[in-house]
């Protein structure tokens, strides 16, 4: 039996809009994604960020239970504005957000290491898993970067532009994908010689 495909729908960079971005969270969810994600952008502080993400994760979760929501901050916050990449796994597990992520606001060809470095990237890493929370790493994310996200545990990872011929833009290119399929299988199989 195939495994079923996961659904997820991104809401975008959120203004500080609760109202709104939980209708439309309710309404993705209603839809039957398997994940509603938003990025905060808008909600700059702790507390515009929780109250987003409570009223997001409420709506959602009146609609359709099994909907998880994914709260995303960004690497480069200070740059681009947005709430502070630390303070996210704190708000939102206020906020009973099951999933966090890290990505980048802006597409310039950074990726979240280059903006933050490792020490930072693991660090949210870790508190996420201190807070029981599944964590998600984005933002250019090529072979090497696959990898080393991988490493540190991260549970989810997400890709665009490395997977496409062209880039952000660009169409799915089979070679891409089998350089980031390699990636991943050594990153797997350096995990469980250490083991």
């Amino acid at each position: 039996m195939k495994a079923p495909v996961l659904v997820s729908a991104a809401l975008g960079d959120a203004p500080h809009l609760p109202g709104t971005f939980a209708l439309a969270a309710a309404g993705a969810a209603a839809c039957g994604a398997d994940f509603v994600k938003v990025g905060l952008m808008g909600s700059a502080r702790e507390d515009q960020a929780l109250l987003l993400l409570t009223a997001i994760r409420e709506a959602v979760s009146d609609v359709n239970p099994k909907t998880r929501v994914v709260a995303a901050a960004y690497a480069d916050a200070r740059e681009e504005g947005g709430l502070p990449p630390e303070a996210l796994p704190r708000v939102a597990r206020q906020a009973g957000v099951p999933v966090v992520m890290l990505d980048t606001a802006r597409k310039d060809g950074r990726s979240t290491f280059d903006v933050l470095g490792e020490t930072a990237v693991r660090a949210f890493l870790e508190s996420a898993r201190e807070r029981g929370l599944q964590a998600a790493l984005a933002g250019s994310l090529g072979p090497e970067e696959l990898a080393l996200g991988h490493s540190m545990g991260a549970d989810i990872l997400g890709v665009r532009g490395s997977a496409c011929a062209g880039g952000r833009e660009g169409r799915l290119a089979v070679d891409r994908i089998q350089a980031l399929r390699e990636a991943l299988r050594e990153s797997v199989s350096r995990a469980s010689v250490r083991s």
